[in-house]
C-alpha cells in the first residue's frame, strides 16, 4: 500500500521496461510470437529453464512474505478513497452475521474528501489476505510445473543424433541434471 502522494520506484518502472523488452525480442517475429523452434534458436533452452526456475521459487517466497505481511502488519495503511471501495465492495464478507442490519463505515468521510493515508479496514486486510493465499498457491503451482524444465531441455533429441553443441549443451555448475545416474554404494 502507498500513500496518494507517492510514484512508483524509478528504477522498478526502468527495470520493468528491461524485462519486457528482452521478452519482445525472444518472443515475437515482428508483430506476431514467434514460432517455438525460432524462440528455441535465440536462447539456450537450458539457461532459460534455469532461470526460469529461479523466477518460480522467487515468486513463491514473495508471495508468502506479501501473505504475511497483509494478515499480520498492524502498520500496514493506505489511501483512504481505495481502501473505502474496497472495504465497500467486501461488506457481505466483512460484516458479522449478528449485525447485518447496522450500517459499518470503515473509513470516515472526512479521510475519503481529503484522501488521507488511513490504516487498513478489516475487509481489505481480509481480502487482501485471500487474494495472497491465492497468489501463494497459484506461484507454487507454477514452480512445481516448471520443476521438470532442466530435465526435458536437457533430454531433448537432437536432428543429427549427436551430442548438443554450442551454448546448448553447456551445463551450469554445480547443479546435478535429474537425467545423470547416481551411483549406488551397498551398506555393510
Amino acid at each position: 500500500m502507498t500513500t496518494p502522494a507517492s510514484r512508483t520506484d524509478l528504477d522498478l518502472v526502468h527495470a520493468a521496461g528491461e524485462v519486457r523488452a528482452a521478452v519482445r525480442e525472444v518472443a515475437h517475429d515482428k508483430t506476431t510470437w514467434a514460432r517455438p523452434d525460432v524462440i528455441a534458436g535465440r536462447v539456450d533452452l537450458g539457461e532459460a529453464a534455469h532461470h526460469l526456475q529461479q523466477a518460480l521459487s522467487t515468486a513463491v517466497d514473495l508471495a508468502c512474505v506479501t501473505r504475511d505481511i497483509a494478515a499480520q502488519d498492524p502498520n500496514l495503511t493506505g489511501p483512504a478513497r481505495a481502501m473505502s471501495h474496497r472495504a465497500n465492495a467486501d461488506i457481505d464478507r466483512a460484516i458479522d452475521r449478528d449485525r447485518r442490519g447496522e450500517d459499518v463505515v470503515w473509513v470516515s468521510s472526512g479521510d475519503v474528501f481529503a484522501n488521507r493515508t488511513v490504516t487498513l479496514p478489516e475487509p481489505v486486510r481480509a481480502g487482501l489476505v485471500d487474494a495472497t493465499d491465492t497468489l501463494v498457491h497459484t506461484a507454487s503451482n507454477a514452480m512445481s510445473a516448471g520443476a521438470c524444465l532442466d530435465r526435458v531441455t536437457q533430454d531433448r533429441p537432437t536432428g543429427s543424433g549427436e551430442e548438443p553443441t554450442g551454448a546448448r549443451s553447456r551445463r551450469h555448475e554445480g547443479l546435478t541434471p535429474m537425467s545423470q545416474d547416481v551411483p549406488r554404494v551397498a551398506r555393510p
